[in-house]
């Protein structure tokens, strides 16, 4: 019976075109690494080095997995804890037995050090440690609001959670946010009105709890979300909590900074440092499996939240340790980073390129915008946006770098990262369920270790390919063959937008142009160090 059941939810998936599977691409952050080829790419669409693709995939921003520095920084540490027999292969047990160690207590101490935070708890992956926050910091009778787009680990804790209510906004809204915070503390009448006599009592009971400090109320963001590689209004949402929730002590932010932390602050240090709020969040999460180049996370926060996180966190509680070696691989990309020149030149490789990638993809996908001119208005091409991504309206965030995730939306997202993979570079697809319906996309990470000569190749690939594709299409419509129709997307559109059907080169000019109506001006990283 159990064998047909799961035998059938695949096949259902497989039908659809979403089972997801493991594969391995072997890859190098730039054709320069290869040995024995100058380049993989050719606009042929075919590799010269099928066994090594350019990666424009992985979440190692800064390039530290494959540096030789860190490398050699790594062999040597392990090397002298092995020699002096500190070191041990495997931590043997839960930090609460005896899989606690100086390597993993250092490493704290540096840790909360580094990020300016009181104290710090390492986990074993960032799951873990929101599971455990979630599942376990709010209290009975509290509240949890939750971007709409927050990571499945945080759903996966909430889901275990004390709280009396769990509610979302709208992602990256703060008009939204503040609709919904109202609400939570002065319930509409027609809300009430839904609700059974004892349910509505209860609501109304929570809202004066809420208003007068008894209970409290989490707010749960990430610094920078991994699917569309959007930022955080976080000042804004901070200052609409602070209006309408005086007291300090019963409102509490969690900011999950696993893609933020190596990409924004002087060291790396993420959003909420870049922008000086660190202080004012009750909890960072920072994980080491991005940037950091190795795995783990720690939660950053007071030390009264971190003894309660190690007596009531049962991912912690009930999991062997991290091992000696990936506490050492997370030490030398501290080293890396607190190493101020390196890490200068690292940040200023990784803006750059980012910046070289979207101006590329945006001349060659949308011809007709202009890649300098930022500050045209978005609202005079949101009829045909499928997602509005719009510059915010606080300075601070307008004025940040972009981020290193560049999400490409087209209908046959499949099709186009094979023909990416088939000219030497590695991306992959997002498709349903890990994105709604209608998202399904070729997610973009650039790198600080890419050359300007692979970008150039990779956007010349993707312009290619929008060309066959409008090529195709011209030729279905020539020969008065019926187009096909596309699902409609269900991203937000003007009023007045038209709905028609739309190619996949059509679906990604669209994209491009609404994720290069958000980029600053080009700066220099210098500004920010």
């Amino acid at each position: 019976m159990l064998h047909l059941q799961l035998k059938a939810a695949l096949d259902q998936r497989r039908k659809k075109g979403s089972l997801r599977a493991l594969t391995v691409f072997p890859s190098i952050t730039s054709s320069d690494k290869r040995k024995g080829a100058k380049s993989s790419a050719r606009l042929d669409g075919t590799s010269n080095n099928k066994a090594q693709l350019v990666d424009f995939s992985s979440n190692d921003y800064l390039s530290l997995a494959s540096c030789e520095e860190v490398r050699s920084n790594f062999l040597a540490r392990v090397h002298k804890a092995v020699s002096t027999g500190d070191g041990v292969m495997g931590s043997t047990g839960s930090r609460l037995l005896d899989g606690n160690s100086m390597a993993h207590v250092h490493l704290e101490n540096r840790l909360a050090h580094h990020f300016d935070s009181e104290a710090a708890l390492l986990f074993n992956s960032g799951y873990d440690a929101n599971t455990a926050l979630m599942a376990t910091l709010p209290q009975p009778g509290d509240v949890i609001m939750y971007d709409s787009l927050v990571h499945a680990s945080t759903h996966d804790g909430m889901r275990s959670s004390r709280a009396a209510r769990r509610i979302s906004f709208a992602h990256n809204s703060p008009k939204d946010f503040e609709r919904v915070l109202r609400d939570v503390l002065t319930p509409p009448t027609s809300v009430l009105e839904a609700l059974d006599r004892a349910a509505a009592a209860k609501t109304v009971q929570l809202s004066s709890d809420l208003r007068n400090g008894k209970v409290n109320v989490f707010v749960v963001v990430e610094g920078v979300y991994s699917m569309d590689g959007d930022v955080c209004p976080l000042s804004e949402l901070m200052d609409i909590a602070e209006r309408l929730v005086p007291r300090s002590d019963n409102r509490h932010f969690i900011v999950d900074e696993a893609h933020s932390v190596g990409v924004y602050g002087p060291r790396g240090e993420g959003l909420c440092f870049q922008l000086g709020l660190h202080k004012d969040i009750s909890v960072r999460l920072s994980t080491f499996g991005k940037a950091f180049a190795s795995s783990g996370a720690a939660v950053l926060c007071s030390p009264l939240i971190r003894q309660f996180l190690l007596n009531y966190g049962r991912p912690l509680v009930f999991s062997t340790a991290l091992s000696f070696n990936t506490v050492m691989s997370i030490e030398c990309a501290l080293d890396a980073l607190q190493n101020r020149a390196d890490a200068r030149l690292r940040f200023e490789r990784l803006f750059d390129n980012t910046m070289a990638m979207i101006r590329g993809l945006v001349n060659a996908i949308e011809p007709n915008i202009n890649a300098d001119d930022v500050n045209t208005d978005p609202h005079q091409r949101r009829a045909r946006l499928p997602l509005a991504l719009t510059r915010s309206a606080d300075p601070a965030l307008a004025a940040l770098p972009p981020s290193p995730i560049i999400p490409l939306l087209s209908p046959q997202a499949a099709q186009l990262a094979q023909h990416l993979r088939s000219a030497g570079f590695l991306v992959r697809t997002v498709m349903y369920p890990t994105v709604p319906k209608g998202q399904e996309r070729v997610r973009i990470c650039i790198h600080a270790d890419n050359t300007t000569e692979d970008i150039k190749l990779f956007v010349a690939t993707v312009n290619r390919w929008c060309k066959d594709e409008d090529q195709e299409k011209s030729k279905t419509v020539a020969e008065g063959g019926k187009e096909e129709q596309q699902a409609p997307h269900s991203y937000p559109t003007a009023p007045d937008a038209k709905q028609g059907s739309s190619s996949s080169a059509d679906t990604m000019r669209n994209m491009t142009s609404a994720r290069w109506s958000e980029m600053p001006k080009a700066q220099s990283m210098k500004s920010r160090l």
